[in-house]
């Protein structure tokens, strides 16, 4: 007997369903003329008749074929099944100042991290150390390579490709929308350069301006001011601004598994969300400490000193790197230790929790 494939059992079910909401049982005629009492029923469809018997096995073969083919499963920076539940929006009024002051719009910069995304997911698809070193976060680079290797170990891959079945075929753009911005100074990138946080002094300023300031506190130290060189090392330190931010990507590009058999392991349309969240890094160039601006209502002096505020949206963002695909790393924090504080179940599902996706919490 052929074997219907599930999409061919969701052509079928919806006629099926008018019949069985009228009820229209029909008695086999063969049945009916030998006057049998275990007439089998038949039902209705604009094609003709089908026994109960064999719709059941039909569905049940279908079901089972379904079953059969597993959801793709591999431990890389990406959910096949996309990101259900969306942190809420938050704004970041020095990272908006930031791109103001840099004439640079938002709509060029998301399309150019979307365009990064998509390069990313390409680079999993032949594990380019290229790629992943030059434009990904260290720390991350190094574990999605490692994970890579271990999916080539098992004689598994994933190809990237671009899904319109959702819209019948027709293209839709990759869209991009800026969930939370955060500016961090004190820290690098470079999370080994970053002390524990027990030896920094801590001023969140996240909900009006959007920036934490991590202070070392080895700079009440007279001891660590003993030759020029010294000091100007800590103060450069101390002076290092960089900028997290957090985007959604509506993206038909998707990542299927391909098992060591050939088999190709997809997410249904029915369990993928098409959205995915990147969390992106830039260290900022520094901006001098004085500046002369002019402009049609004032003039001000060279020798002025600007304000915190005006002096931190002078900051110009360099190469932006990708820290983190859908919490892979639980937002790769800037401290490795920021976690280990909220690991009892206590936090679990709340705004502390580490599956919590946050990237104000450093």
């Amino acid at each position: 007997m052929k074997i219907f494939s599930p999409h061919t059992m969701r052509m079928f079910i919806p006629r099926f369903s008018r019949t069985f909401l009228q009820k229209e049982v029909l008695k086999d005629p063969l049945a009916t003329a030998s006057k049998s009492v275990n007439a089998p029923k038949v039902y209705r469809t604009k094609t003709g008749q089908i026994s109960m018997g064999l719709y059941e096995k039909m569905l049940q073969e279908a079901k089972e074929k379904s079953l059969a083919i597993p959801s793709p499963d591999a431990d890389i920076p990406y959910n096949f099944e996309g990101i259900d539940q969306i942190p809420e929006t938050k704004d970041s009024f020095l990272f908006q100042q930031i791109l103001n002051e840099n004439e640079i719009r938002e709509k060029t910069l998301i399309s150019h991290l979307i365009k990064m995304y998509q390069a990313f997911l390409m680079s999993l698809e032949v594990a380019d150390e290229t790629y992943l070193n030059e434009y990904c976060e260290k720390g991350f680079a190094e574990k999605t390579l490692e994970a890579l290797e271990k999916l080539k170990m098992r004689g598994e891959r994933v190809v990237a490709f671009e899904d319109f079945s959702v819209t019948s075929g027709q293209p839709f753009p990759y869209q991009g929308f800026f969930i939370d911005q955060v500016l961090v100074r004190g820290l690098s990138t470079n999370r080994s350069d970053n002390l524990p946080k027990s030896q920094y002094h801590y001023y969140n300023d996240l909900d009006k301006l959007g920036c934490v300031v991590f202070t070392p506190l080895n700079l009440q130290d007279p001891n660590n001011f003993k030759t020029k060189e010294q000091g100007d090392k800590l103060y450069e330190d101390y002076k290092k601004v960089l900028v997290r931010c957090l985007l959604r990507i509506q993206s038909p590009m998707r990542l299927k598994l391909i098992k060591p058999n050939g088999q190709e392991l997809i997410e249904s349309n029915d369990n993928y969300s098409y959205n995915h969240l990147v969390l992106f890094e830039s260290e900022c160039e520094i901006p001098p400490k004085k500046k002369q601006r002019k402009d049609a209502y004032r003039r001000v002096s060279k020798f002025q000193l600007e304000t915190y505020m005006e002096w931190m949206r002078n900051f110009v963002p360099q190469v932006w790197r990708i820290a983190d695909v859908d919490n892979w790393m639980k937002c790769n924090p800037l401290i490795k230790e920021s976690h280990r504080e909220f690991q009892d179940e206590v936090f679990q599902g709340s705004k502390y929790d580490e599956n919590v996706i946050d990237i104000r919490r450093i």
